[in-house]
Formats: C-alpha cells, sequence, structure tokens
C-alpha cells in the first residue's frame, strides 16, 4: 500500500532543558542507546515505506543535524519551513510540496509523525499503522494518541 510519511523535526526541545536545547533539540540527542529519537523514527518507519515516501519537514535552523543524521537512511525528502508556524504550518507545507514539486495524488494517504517519541514494540506499532491505513482508505481520518484522563499541557 503506498502511503506518504511526513516526519515532524522542527520542534526546539524546549521542554527537556538542559538535555535538549534550541541548538540541539532532543530529536537530534541520543536518550536512548546509540541512535537519536529521529533515528529511531525514520527506521520505524522504513519498515512500512521506500525512503522515497519518505519526507521530513523541519526549519532551516536543523537541516543540516536532520542531514547529517539521516544522511544513511536514504531520505531525499526534507523540506525546511520558510517562517515557523507551528504543526499545522509544516503539515500544510508538506502537503503542498507533495502535491506541487512531487505531483502526488491528493487523495493519497499521508501519515504525520513527530520525531522525538521512542515507541516500542515497534512491530505492534507497525501492525496498527497498517490498520489505520485500511480505515484511512475507506475516506477516514485516523488518529493515534493517548487517551486523556484529565486536562494536561
Amino acid at each position: 500500500m503506498l502511503m506518504y510519511i511526513t516526519i515532524l523535526a522542527g520542534g526546539t526541545g524546549s521542554r527537556l532543558w538542559p538535555v535538549s536545547t534550541q541548538q540541539y533539540p532532543k530529536q537530534f540527542v541520543r536518550l536512548l542507546g546509540d541512535k537519536t529519537l529521529i533515528q529511531h523514527t525514520a527506521e520505524r518507519f522504513l519498515g512500512i515505506a521506500d525512503s522515497a515516501q519518505i519526507c521530513i519537514s523541519t526549519n532551516t535552523t536543523y537541516a543540516s543535524l536532520v542531514s547529517e543524521q539521516l544522511g544513511s537512511y536514504g531520505i531525499r525528502h526534507i523540506v525546511t519551513e520558510p517562517a515557523k508556524r507551528n504543526t499545522m504550518g509544516a503539515i500544510l507545507l508538506m502537503i503542498k510540496y507533495l502535491e506541487d514539486i512531487e505531483k502526488v495524488a491528493s487523495d493519497e494517504l499521508l501519515l504525520i509523525a513527530p520525531s522525538d517519541h521512542y515507541i516500542h514494540p515497534v512491530d505492534r506499532f507497525t501492525a496498527y499503522i497498517q490498520q489505520g491505513a485500511k480505515i484511512a482508505q475507506l475516506g477516514k481520518i485516523v488518529l493515534f494518541g493517548v487517551m486523556p484522563d484529565k486536562p494536561e499541557t
């Protein structure tokens, strides 16, 4: 099944200070083992998609870090945001990039994921993504997350 995956990697990681700094946010830090969170994320998605279907959205400040850390993964779509507009802006820019530059049809499946999450076990995550893709092919929006039990920031 064809699915494009956008990994959002533009965040400043300010909530994990002092490990994560504005110059080197948490997605680029080795927190669990010898790989960074963005490397774990890329590997997780390379298990279900070809590198040509994976796109990274980041700001210009982090473009070189993305290239340095993901260069060996074969991911060639690194789109830099011209201005910081948070999550929705990054998503809309990536949709525009895929449609206008890569000529991806507007009805293709698109998965949006953060670059700074650690997910385990990966095989269960992959199974959920495949289930979600089947539902999305029916024209539904699929959202993965934790069911909240109280208000929280």
